[in-house]
C-alpha cells in the first residue's frame, strides 16, 4: 500500500512535459534557405540529435507545456530580431494523432536569440485556437523564450547562413527598418517628382 501511495505521489509531481512525447520531426524555413529543410533527429529531448538540440535551445517544451519555474515571457524581450525563420514541428499524441506546432525562432537576434510560440495552438485532438483556454493541457502555453548563441551554431549545422542574411534573399524581416534607405527612396521620390514638374514647365505654347 505504502509502494502504492509512493509511485501516485511521483506521478502528481512529475511535470507534464516529462510525461508528454515531444516532436517527432520537424521542418524550418526562411531566408537563406531553399524553401523547407528537413531537421534531423527526433525531439524527445535531450541534445544527441540535430532535433533534440533545437527542442532544447528553442524552449519547445516549456513554450507547449506551462512549467515551474516558468522561462517564457508574455511580451517581447529588448532585442533586434532580425530574420524570422519558421519551424513546423510534428507532435504525435497518446492515441496516434499527430499535431503541427508553430514556432518562430529568430537566430540571429541581437544580443541574443530568441523564440516565439503562439498560444493556443491545439494539439493532440483539440481544435479550439482561443488563446484563453491555452492552459487546459492541449493548447501550447506559449511566449517568448530567450537563448543562447548555441541555437545559431545548431541551426547553422544543417544550412543556416553564419551570418544574417540580407533582406534580397526572401523571408520574413522583423528587426527595425532601415531609416536611411527609407530616407533615400523618400528623396528618391521626389527628386523623381520635380524633374517631371521643372520639364513640363519649360514646355509652354509658343506665340503664333
Amino acid at each position: 500500500m505504502k509502494r502504492f501511495l509512493l509511485i501516485a505521489m511521483i506521478a502528481l509531481l512529475t511535470p507534464a512535459a516529462a510525461l508528454a512525447k515531444g516532436a517527432s520531426e520537424a521542418t524550418i524555413e526562411g531566408p537563406g534557405l531553399d524553401g523547407a529543410v528537413v531537421i534531423p533527429g527526433d525531439g524527445e529531448g535531450g541534445g544527441g540529435t540535430t532535433l533534440g538540440r533545437l527542442v532544447e535551445l528553442s524552449g519547445f517544451f516549456p513554450s507547449v507545456f506551462e512549467q515551474t519555474p516558468n522561462p517564457m515571457l508574455d511580451t517581447r524581450p529588448d532585442v533586434t530580431l532580425g530574420p524570422r525563420y519558421v519551424v513546423r514541428y510534428v507532435m504525435p499524441g497518446p492515441e496516434g494523432q499527430k499535431s503541427i506546432l508553430v514556432q518562430h525562432v529568430y537566430p540571429y537576434a541581437k544580443p541574443y536569440p530568441v523564440s516565439y510560440t503562439k498560444p493556443g495552438q491545439p494539439f493532440w485532438g483539440a481544435t479550439s485556437q482561443d488563446a484563453a483556454v491555452r492552459r487546459d493541457g492541449q493548447h501550447t502555453f506559449g511566449g517568448w523564450y530567450v537563448s543562447t548563441a548555441e541555437l545559431r551554431q545548431t541551426l547553422a549545422q544543417i544550412g543556416l547562413p553564419t551570418r544574417p542574411p540580407s533582406a534580397d534573399d526572401g523571408g520574413f524581416w522583423s528587426s527595425t527598418p532601415n531609416l536611411i534607405g527609407v530616407i533615400a527612396g523618400i528623396a528618391a521620390a521626389l527628386l523623381a517628382v520635380g524633374l517631371v514638374i521643372r520639364h513640363t514647365g519649360k514646355r509652354r505654347p509658343q506665340p503664333a
